[in-house]
């Protein structure tokens, strides 16, 4: 194996390493702001017990929503981004 193979894989690697970071950390801000929100909304003591985990839910799901709009999270590896990789390791 060539230097700028094992280079585009550490890079890759890399990528990969991101992308499964970023799917983790969605995630675990779904499951905290459920889990916050589920404790407030139980505080206010609804007759039923479905409404504030249905209402847990919808609201994790904006709040999740909104921080993947805003940080703008790389989910997945593309083509585009293999051949980028390629590009940056042939110019050094």
């Amino acid at each position: 194996m060539s230097t700028k193979d094992e280079l585009f894989i550490k890079e890759f690697n890399n990528l990969k390493n991101k992308v499964i970071l970023n799917w983790f950390e969605i995630f675990m801000l779904s499951l905290v702001a459920f889990l916050i929100s589920l404790k407030f909304l139980t505080v206010l003591a609804w007759e039923s017990s479905k409404t504030p985990l249905l209402f847990s839910i919808g609201i994790s799901l904006i709040i999740t929503w909104i921080f993947i709009y805003l940080k703008k999270y790389q989910l997945s590896i593309t083509k585009f981004d293999k051949d980028n990789l390629h590009k940056q390791i042939s110019q050094e």
